[in-house]
């Protein structure tokens, strides 16, 4: 891999040591420098983003959200639009969206964009427009390293049975509604939505909606060839929502009523032992960004899982999908 060429060729921007994520300094000598430096060193980058799982640009000046689409699209392709939501955004410009609307003491888990949905990015572009004035850092994880620290029987339960995602919408003001999180006022187009993502929609009254869809737990990446954890099995569970919040929704609704709730793709319980265990692969592999004004962090989203740890002040974060693929049907 010819990382060394990008220390040559770009001026001054500089690489800085360690494996999770590659910091790359520069010095913007104009607006939109970024998207410049982006296009003359295209292939170097990706290849440098395949090997890491994720690169930290600091100092290369973006002018606003459309020039973080621009970066986004000269490295990942077409921009992706966020279906199937697991999480509140607000949509900004074309395809640009908040990072996540939830509460300021909300922790978001690590987890790999969307790996429930038929359809997720293989590529994240997050750009900080303004850091938070305390905490607000996001974890970062290589998910090659957390499936090596899984016991083989836990890696072979789940990619043997999968894992079965079980979601309701409109429940207990928890979650997007099914208008947010498929972007339809009309039941007949989340239906055929469904269909086609290989989803089974129940309609349990006027205007509540379950879904359940069973997906692969592993994956493996279509460049490097390596095997990844790929799955939102311990996020979506029950189990690691807040203490609080976990007991309410125990006390006031059925298992099957839960916002989300996962299984193994049988529908069989995951065992909480292994939920841990999961928990704790993540937690040892976990890196924090602190942010500065103007970084982009571009992930691979297939090798680098990412997260949100709670913050006070104004935090403002957005973020760019590319590269769809999708699950073999």
């Amino acid at each position: 891999m010819a990382i060394e060429r990008l220390l040559d060729t770009s001026r001054s921007a500089k690489l800085q040591g360690g494996e999770l994520p590659m910091l790359i300094t520069h010095e913007a000598e104009d607006e939109n420098d970024g998207c410049a430096f982006a296009s003359e060193r295209r292939d170097v980058l990706l290849d440098a983003l395949h090997c890491r799982g994720a690169l930290l640009l600091r100092g290369f000046q973006l002018a606003g959200i459309e020039e973080l689409a621009e970066f986004a699209e000269i490295l990942g392709g077409k921009l992706m639009s966020y279906m199937d939501r697991a999480a509140h955004r607000t949509h900004l410009k074309g395809q640009v969206y908040t990072a996540a609307d939830y509460p300021p003491t909300h922790e978001i888990h690590l987890h790999n964009e969307s790996t429930y949905a038929q359809n997720w990015p293989t590529k994240l572009f997050l750009h900080c427009l303004h850091p938070a004035q305390e905490g607000g850092q996001t974890p970062i994880a290589d998910v090659r390293k957390v499936l090596s620290r899984l016991r083989a029987e836990t890696i072979r339960a789940f990619a043997d049975r999968g894992v079965m995602y079980v979601r309701n919408f409109g429940v207990a003001r928890f979650g997007p509604t099914w208008q947010a999180a498929f972007q339809t006022d009309r039941r007949e187009e989340v239906d055929a939505y469904c269909l086609e993502s290989d989803i089974r929609a129940e309609w349990v009254d006027e205007d509540r909606l379950r879904t359940t869809q069973t997906r692969p737990a592993l994956l493996t990446h279509p460049q490097t060839g390596e095997e990844v954890w790929f799955n939102h099995a311990a996020t979506l569970h029950v189990s690691s929502l807040p203490a609080r919040t976990r007991r309410v929704l125990m006390k006031l609704l059925d298992e099957s009523d839960y916002p989300s709730h996962t299984y193994y793709g049988d529908g069989a319980p995951i065992e909480p032992e292994v939920l841990d265990e999961v928990r704790d692969a993540y937690d040892a592999e976990r890196v924090l960004i602190e942010w500065k004004a103007g970084d982009v962090l571009v992930l691979d989203n297939i090798l680098t899982a990412h997260g949100r740890l709670p913050f006070k002040g104004h935090r403002e974060v957005v973020v760019a999908m590319t590269g769809a693929s999708a699950w073999r049907r």
